[in-house]
């Protein structure tokens, strides 16, 4: 059995320069709990702000029982993925007798103040946003050389990125599992998360089809909260990084995510986010999710580039143009097109204020209802009417 790195796929994220803040609905250290109805006897979250962990996860140790408890515990490791900062490895729980993943920050950043916060930040964000949607985090703890880690659900499947590479493919199996509906119900999932997410004041700033796991059974996940922002926080982000032409090379691609004076992944950002300006909100995971649905209807991205400087340009200046436009073979419905136009709005006042407002816009028109987003002339609002409650 080996715990050591092998070559594998990267999941090519970098951590943003977050720093903590006083509070929010989801501080790490705050006395209040994100369970409305939590007794006053429940205990209050604690640890997270200073890089460390609470002291009863820091060691590992047994139980009257003999079963381990703690890294010690797992084993059969085999390498799941790395990125710039953490390796995730999938490995067995013998004491639950099941596989999971588990995540932890690699050597150079282990013992750095920062990058530990934000690793603790990622793992009880994701375990405090409990929704079906967002992967559950199973434990938070250190290895016995002191490295940060915690434990999640591994989740089998793929992403929606694979799905949208093998339609571009025209793979039969795919097209035949993932048609339009299917794809969109895939989407309304997401948006839903994000929603809950939203509600208590996180802000994931990565969505991209990469995250988003669509599990052998249906279910729909969306992953790597690495770069979660808590709405409210008056700490301005990477501050002290180095301009961004000394951050990228020209072979980086538009699915990077990148640290620096801008965070995120560059083809799926907002352009407030690849402007770099310090006062984001929800806004932004709306646009991003506008990115999602463009590529989802269209199989095309937003944006295209040689380098992330150039892809940034686009989407801070250009206009997109309708997906229904760049492919008319797909015939994409006119209130589809509409829909993920107002949601990637140049100007967020613009976009969907709400991910609801989005989610209930498709509902609509899968209904034949009338749309926020769009205008009808009378002949149009009748003969929708007409088809929803036909005359007898």
């Amino acid at each position: 059995m080996s715990t050591s790195p092998s070559k594998a796929k990267p999941d090519d994220t970098v951590r943003p320069d977050d720093e903590t803040r006083e509070s929010s609905p989801l501080e790490e250290a705050s006395t209040v709990t994100l369970d409305a109805s939590a007794s006053p006897a429940d205990e209050p979250l604690s640890g997270g702000l200073d890089g460390t962990i609470p002291a009863p996860l820091m060691s590992s140790c047994a139980t009257g029982d003999g079963y381990l408890m703690g890294y010690e515990r797992y084993e059969d490791f085999y390498l799941l993925g790395e990125g710039g900062v953490g390796i995730v490895q999938a490995c067995r729980d013998p004491t639950l007798g099941r596989r999971v993943a588990l995540k932890y920050l690699r050597p150079q950043f282990s013992e750095r103040a920062d990058f530990r916060i934000r690793f603790i930040r990622e793992a009880r964000v994701m375990a405090q946003l409990e929704h079906p949607n967002i992967v559950p985090v199973h434990e938070l703890c250190t290895r016995p050389d002191g490295t940060v880690y915690f434990t999640m659900k591994r989740i089998e499947g793929v992403s929606l990125k694979t799905v949208i590479e093998k339609l571009v493919q025209k793979d039969a199996e795919y097209e035949k599992r993932f048609d339009r509906a299917r794809l969109l119900d895939v989407f309304r999932h997401v948006c839903e998360a994000i929603s809950f997410a939203h509600a208590h004041g996180a802000i994931h700033r990565d969505l991209k089809p990469e995250n988003i796991q669509i599990g052998e059974f249906g279910e729909v996940l969306v992953l790597d909260w690495g770069l979660v922002k808590l709405v409210g926080d008056p700490t301005p982000d990477s501050s002290d990084r180095p301009p961004l032409e000394l951050e990228f090379g020209a072979g980086e691609t538009a699915d990077l995510t990148i640290e620096g004076a801008v965070s995120g992944t560059p083809a799926y950002m907002s352009p407030e986010q690849a402007d770099g300006h310090k006062d984001l909100d929800t806004r932004t995971d709306i646009y991003s999710l506008g990115t999602i649905l463009y590529e989802i209807l269209s199989l095309r991205k937003t944006v295209s580039g040689s380098t992330v400087p150039e892809i940034l340009r686009h989407v801070i200046q250009d206009p997109c143009p309708p997906p229904r436009e760049v492919v008319p073979e797909r015939r994409i419905p006119r209130e589809l097109d509409a829909i993920c136009m107002k949601a990637l709005a140049k100007d967020r006042e613009e976009r969907y204020q709400t991910v609801d407002e989005l989610v209930r816009d498709l509902r609509r028109f899968e209904r034949g209802q009338e749309l926020s987003c769009c205008h009808y002339p009378l002949p149009v609002r009748i003969w929708k009417r007409l088809r929803r409650h036909p005359l007898m």
